[in-house]
């Protein structure tokens, strides 16, 4: 009998577990920023823990080098308030300060994964906000 209650005991804590690997879940679509130069390359670098805790995806995709919210808090003031071509000027890159003078901002589609946030995927655009 107490095999029995044991038994039925961990199914239910399996059943309530969230999967091993979790899931990416869509959030919403948000901006993304970085800096690009004249030839329409983009750089950020680390450049993004300098605008509160924000992450880049950096493996080569349509979103390379743009900055995008880790969390709930980051989502309060758009990116491309924080990114700005003032900013980008003075930010120093490979090439000197000012090499990548341009603010550069895409939608990109945000998902939930443990706790935080990440990009859903790296090839396929988000569609236009609409009001998220």
């Amino acid at each position: 009998m107490k095999f029995l209650v044991a038994v039925l005991a961990l199914t239910g804590a399996a059943i309530a577990a969230p999967a091993a690997g979790g899931e990416l879940k869509f959030f919403k679509n948000v901006e993304a920023c970085g800096c690009q130069n004249a030839k329409g390359e983009r750089q950020i670098g680390d450049q993004c823990n300098f605008f509160g805790q924000y992450r880049t995806k950096v493996e080569p995709s349509k979103f390379a080098n743009l900055c995008y919210p880790l969390s709930e808090q980051h989502l309060r003031e758009p990116m491309s308030k924080l990114i700005t071509d003032e900013v980008c000027s003075k930010l120093y890159f490979p090439g000197g300060t000012g090499s990548y003078p341009k603010a550069v901002c895409e939608t990109v589609r945000l998902c939930t994964f443990k706790g935080t946030y990440q990009l859903c995927d790296s090839n396929e655009p988000a569609k236009p906000p609409l009001g998220n």
